[in-house]
């Protein structure tokens, strides 16, 4: 069974029966659950910050265009979408409650048993305009600053 926390579950629109039934079209035959992770190496941070080691990942995402507009927005350069499979037993959260179908996993250094079922690099053809990089890169940058 598909146990799941829901944000606003205090609304009066809040379906816990929707949303399991929402997550199910998502499980493969075996049983897992098929998410994505938007990633790219950034020029700064910390040393295993630059290669936004997957393991270490725990947010995903349903829906694979959000995993590629994450990945493309800063450092499309770099980016890559990783295709994940994961037992239920790994989901942590889940949020219907936005467009990006956030689902937290377990990371796999804190004993996720998800693994990786593909790796792609993003064609240069699907990066944004210049404009929307600066923008998004500044943004980026700025939560490292120190106030």
């Amino acid at each position: 069974e598909i146990i799941v926390a829901i944000n606003k579950i205090d609304k009066p629109s809040a379906n816990i029966d929707k949303v399991k039934q929402e997550l199910a079209e998502y499980i493969d035959s075996d049983g897992n659950l098929t998410v994505y992770r938007g990633s790219f190496e950034r020029p700064f941070g910390r040393e295993d910050d630059a290669s936004r080691v997957i393991g270490k990942g725990f947010a995903f995402s349903l829906d694979r265009e959000v995993a590629k507009n994450y990945a493309t927005c800063w450092f499309p350069e770099t980016a890559k979408i990783y295709e994940v499979k994961a037992p239920l037993s790994d989901v942590a959260w889940y949020s219907n409650y936005d467009e990006e179908k956030t689902v937290i996993l377990l990371p796999q250094n804190k004993g996720g048993q998800w693994t990786v079922a593909s790796e792609e690099v993003v064609p240069s053809s699907e990066y944004g305009s210049d404009s929307e990089k600066a923008v998004a890169v500044q943004a980026y940058a700025s939560t490292f600053k120190r106030k």
